[in-house]
């Protein structure tokens, strides 16, 4: 049998399926300098002895290679052949007293310590150069054993030019002797060896190179889990059969294998035991031993891991095996043994893991079992269980393997399905919960309507959107918590009111959601329901978000996004995290952070966004409306068009009103036909979906503003008054100020400016009540005019000319004249923009290029004249200085008046007593560093989603170094210095941001990017590190330490610099 592995093993080893392994030998580039001791642990078939073979091959000038035998348990014949290869390998090589000693015969056992050691002495004696010493298969070696003991001793003389590497599968061969050896030796386990990812990608496209169709590959990965010989067998059987292997048939093909790993050896109790606890998903050594019934098991399990035999540990007392071990055995117990028994066993797994509380595992067995009528018993019985779990994928997995048929004649097996189906995917549970609604109103089961009720609501609040639906199960469900609330669990009674709220808020139904909010809060934190404290966390959101309340709506948005464990989150909590985010942007008129994040939603949850209706057309609304805000009409058709009027007679009319209402906005626009029509058609809609008049008043707007577009001003007028008087009676300041702000545009289209001004005043005070600067459908022409006219009156024009500023890239001249602001490009090449005109390269070169540089490195653009001279003319005369920079201002207000077309230079370059400015001017550098400070302050206080905001703001602003071609001048030094911390600054927050936000920003970009840039600072590769370590990737990570090293020695730190250096970012936390 271990002659069979032997030979087995070999031919592995020399096959020519195995790649070079770069990525793991530069890995081993970085520590080879400091290790000259290298152990090997790893499972049989894991490439222990390949790797091996790599390295000495790659680092080492010469090898030695010794594969360990059953002979050589005598330490005198390891000696011995150790002796002879050497003498082999290298003619110089002379053991004289150790030939004295073979040819006396007089060699003793006891000595092998001095003997081994005398060898090794003599080798170092005719090395020059690095070699290295390579002991495979040093499992065959007992530990206790003299000739392990005389490997201790070999390897214990390692130095810089003679190096061991020993491949064990034990996991006890430690091989430590000595402190001193402690600290030159370095351990590979299992993980190590495992082919990553990637590497099996390579390994594919290289060894299966003539095979067209490769879907479906990534299997062969998740059941071998990246060991190296299953892999091999896989592709073996894919060229031979031309189809993927099931894990039978790998495990079958594998079958000569595992036989040879000797577990025949123990009695055949401990085999079948050991067959039958394959069946389990992890091994637990006190449900073993009951089954075994001693604990001879226990020894038999342990020797198992010791000999790394595919078996892994999880804690003390647990262990699993490798998938393809596991299912080979499982079917070594199907074949041998009664279904009965297997059943029996089955079932005591089931009766412990309900004892030790865990339903998921007890589950699986009885499902594997097939013993469907306890099953539905147990599922009825912990149906609670369902409803709080973080197990929504394994139950999700576990549950699915039940049959369809066996779905169909139960009550609680397919309610506990679409439970945990309703976490993962949503869309496919509607189906599933009618079925269960009509069966349970079969068989007169209040609960069981209750409960699927309620995912009813939920999905059609989230995927159908269709709020006459929602509203007929919010009222079954209303009607039945007043008749039997008191035979509800607090769990249960909890479900109920997340779902009572979920469609009180969609279809924004009557009732009284406050009260019910703070009742289930307190029912959430008295039973401690992780999962109903997240989605309390959004209906709060929702909630305050909908009555107006921006501060309670962010301090429950940032409650959601830290609510949950990003790296182990379901995707529809992350998917509910990023729409959340995305809609407090919509709402509140962050445009570019709300681009972005669309762009990211579209990516990330492009599945997620086909299934739900609801969702997508949300987006797509928002997104239009963004469009629309900058002046894009063919953008936001682009987002609307893909609704034919017969997809739209499909939808429901909570869903096709909105699209009909867009429609008819870019058919007014486009002075098209159809505008009017689909605008009375949206209002339709709107009362048939029985919207309340919060809502209702938004349709009456959109009838408003197509009418004013076509020009149809005195019916535009009475929607737009209809639309105020709905507004003041809801208090909804915002469709105050919009309404407004369309008939202040009214009035100046038809010559009234008094009324103009006076509605436009009116409109900004509304906004300001609200703490707002937007509203919906504000297009550039009709904010153009509210700007214009508001800004004439004191008491808003202070407000006017911040809205302006901050979100219409607009400010005012002297004359009161709305002016479009001068934008400075400060990143790289010098850039000034004015009305999507900029000024050419040539035309801003020279003297031009310093002065503006040295104005917008200074506080509010302002500086003495002098200065300014000082920098440009630093060696003429105070006089001739004078005329020189008179000239250049002269010439450079001619520029801008010759460039931009009916613009006063004094508009954005004055002079008064000798101090130069720069006004009605943005610099996008100063942007950017407010922008990445707005961030860092909204962190601080726990404002994650506001902080967001700000990082995605700040993409793709920093293009490149501050004014990178004006050096030497110490203002614009300063102002770059600063403007490189603000960048630090802005990746160390998206790294730690990282830790609430789902993802949305990858750092990946910024460190490919700009790493190399800024390897002399220590944060930034203190952070790269950091990130590469928290996602595993190794290779990254020494390459960052190498670089950062290079760099340091370049600069001419010395080596105790150097190392405490390298020591604060290894140990950064």
């Amino acid at each position: 049998m271990k002659s069979d592995l032997e030979n087995y093993t070999q031919d592995y080893c020399k096959a020519e399926q195995i790649i070079i392994r770069k990525a793991k030998l530069k890995e081993i580039e970085s520590i080879n300098k400091h290790k000259q001791v290298y152990i090997f642990h790893g499972a049989p078939g894991q490439g222990k002895t390949v790797f091996a073979h790599q390295m000495a091959e790659t680092y080492y000038y010469e090898y030695i290679w010794y594969d360990i035998s059953e002979d050589d348990k005598d330490p005198i014949f390891l000696c011995k052949s150790l002796h002879h290869k050497l003498s082999t390998f290298y003619p110089k090589y002379s053991c004289d007293e150790f030939d004295q000693l073979l040819i006396q015969n007089k060699l003793d056992p006891l000595q092998y310590e001095t003997y081994i050691k005398t060898i090794i002495r003599s080798l170092k004696k005719v090395i020059r150069k690095r070699i290295a010493i390579i002991f495979d298969n040093a499992d065959k070696l007992p530990a206790i054993g003299l000739a392990y003991k005389t490997i201790q001793s070999a390897i214990s003389l390692s130095s810089t030019i003679l190096h061991f590497i020993v491949c064990s599968r034990n996991t006890n061969h430690n091989l430590s002797n000595s402190n001193q050896l402690e600290n030159h030796k370095h351990l590979l386990d299992n993980d190590f060896f495992t082919i990553t990812a990637n590497e099996f990608k390579s390994l594919a496209l290289k060894h299966l190179d003539d095979m067209a169709d490769l879907k479906g590959l990534e299997k062969i990965y998740e059941i071998t889990e990246g060991w190296a010989h299953g892999i091999d067998a896989a592709f073996t059987y894919l060229k031979t059969y031309d189809q993927l292997p099931s894990i039978d048939d790998l495990s079958n093909q594998l079958d000569h294998y595992f036989k040879a790993i000797e577990l025949h050896t123990y009695d055949t109790k401990e085999f079948t035991t050991c067959s039958l606890l394959a069946l389990l998903k992890d091994i637990k050594i006190d449900l073993a031993i009951q089954c075994h019934g001693n604990s001879s098991i226990a020894k038999f399990i342990m020797n198992l891991f010791d000999n790394n035999n595919f078996i892994k540990r999880s804690s003390s007392m647990h262990f699993s095996l490798h998938p393809l071990y596991a299912n080979w055995l499982s079917n070594i117990c199907y074949n041998q043994l009664t279904r009965l028994d297997i059943e029996l066993f089955l079932i005591q797994a089931a009766d412990y893991e309900l004892e030790h509380h865990n339903l998921t595992n007890a589950l699986r067995y009885l499902i594997k079992a097939k013993t469907y009528s306890k099953l539905e018993q147990v599922i009825k019985e912990n149906i609670d269980a369902f409803l709080v779990t973080k197990e929504e994928y394994s139950l999700f997995g576990i549950l699915s393997d039940i049959h369809v048929t066996i779905f169909r004649n139960s009550l609680w097996m397919p309610l506990a399905y679409s439970i945990v189906t309703k976490c993962i995917s949503l869309d496919k549970t509607e189906g599933m919960l009618l079925h269960t609604l009509k069966n349970f109103q079969k068989h007169d089961n209040h609960i069981g309507v209750i409960l699927s009720s309620c995912g009813l609501i939920t999905y059609n609040s989230f995927i159908s959107g269709d709020i006459v639906e929602c509203r007929y199960h919010l009222d079954k469900v209303k009607s039945l918590l007043r008749e039997h609330e008191s035979e509800l669990s607090q769990i249960k009674l909890l479900e109920v009111y997340t779902s009572i709220l979920l469609g009180c808020l969609f279809t924004e139904a009557g009732c009284d959601t406050k009260t019910i909010l703070d009742k289930a809060s307190a029912l959430t934190n008295e039973i401690q329901a992780v999962n109903h404290k997240f989605v309390l966390n959004y209906l709060f959101f929702i909630y305050y978000e909908k009555t107006g309340n921006i501060g309670l709506s962010e301090k429950h948005l940032n409650l959601l996004i830290t609510s949950v464990n990003h790296s182990t989150v379901n995707s529809l909590k992350t998917l509910t995290i990023i729409m959340s985010i995305y809609f407090s942007f919509s709402e509140n008129g962050h445009y570019k952070a709300q681009e972005i994040l669309s762009s990211k939603i579209r990516q990330k949850a492009r599945l997620y966004l086909d299934r739900s209706l609801y969702l997508k057309v949300s987006l797509d609304v928002f997104d239009a409306d963004n469009a629309l805000h900058n002046g894009d009409t063919d953008q936001a058709e682009r987002y609307i068009e893909i609704y034919s009027n017969l997809d739209l007679d499909s939808m429901p009319s909570s869903i096709s009103s909105i699209i009909y209402a867009y429609k008819a906005v870019i058919n007014a626009l486009r002075f098209e036909d159809g505008a009017e029509e689909n605008a009375n058609k949206a209002l339709e809609l709107s009362i048939e979906s029985g919207f309340p008049k919060n809502t209702h008043c938004k349709f009456i707007y959109f009838v408003g503003v197509v009418k004013t577009y076509l020009g149809k001003y005195k019916e535009a007028e009475s929607n737009l008054l209809d639309v105020i008087a709905h507004a003041q009676e809801t208090g909804n300041d915002r469709y105050n100020a919009a309404a407004h702000a369309y008939l202040s545009y009214l009035a100046n289209n038809v010559g009234n400016k008094k009324d103009a001004k006076e509605y436009a005043v009116i409109s900004i005070k509304y906004l300001k009540k609200s703490n707002s600067d937007f509203f919906r459908l504000a297009l550039p022409e009709v904010m153009q005019n509210l700007l214009e006219h508001a800004h004439k009156d004191e008491i808003v024009a202070d407000y006017t000319k911040d809205i302006a500023y901050n979100k219409h890239d607009k400010s005012f001249s002297s004359k009161k004249e709305l002016i479009p602001l001068m934008e400075i490009n400060a990143f790289g090449e010098m850039k000034i923009t004015l009305s999507n005109h900029s000024l050419s390269t040539d035309a801003l070169a020279g003297n031009f290029r310093l002065m503006i540089g040295i104005l917008v490195s200074s506080k509010e653009y302002s500086i003495n004249q002098e200065t300014i001279q000082s920098y440009i003319w630093p060696s003429s005369s105070k006089e001739h200085a004078r005329t020189s920079f008179d000239n250049l201002m002269s010439r450079y207000r001619k520029l801008l008046k010759d460039s931009f077309k009916g613009v006063n230079p004094k508009d954005y370059i004055t002079i008064n007593n000798g101090i130069v400015r720069l006004i009605n001017t943005k610099c996008n550098a100063d942007i950017f560093i407010q922008t990445c400070n707005n961030a860092w302050i909204n962190y601080d206080k726990g404002n994650y989603s506001n902080s967001i905001k700000h990082l995605l703001e700040t993409q793709d602003m920093y293009t490149d170094r501050y004014l990178p071609f004006l050096t030497g001048i110490e203002k614009i030094n300063a102002r770059r210095e600063y403007t490189d911390q603000a960048f630090i600054g802005l990746i160390t927050l998206i790294y730690q941001i990282g830790n609430y936000s789902p993802d949305l920003i990858q750092l990946d970009y910024y460190f490919t990017k700009w790493l190399d840039v800024y390897i002399h600072n220590t944060e930034m590769v203190k952070i790269a590190y950091m990130y590469y370590k928290k996602k595993k990737d190794r290779v990254k990570c020494l390459t960052i330490l190498n670089n950062y090293n290079k760099h340091l020695v370049t600069d001419g730190f010395s080596s105790d610099e150097i190392d405490e250096l390298l020591y604060i970012i290894k140990t950064s936390n």
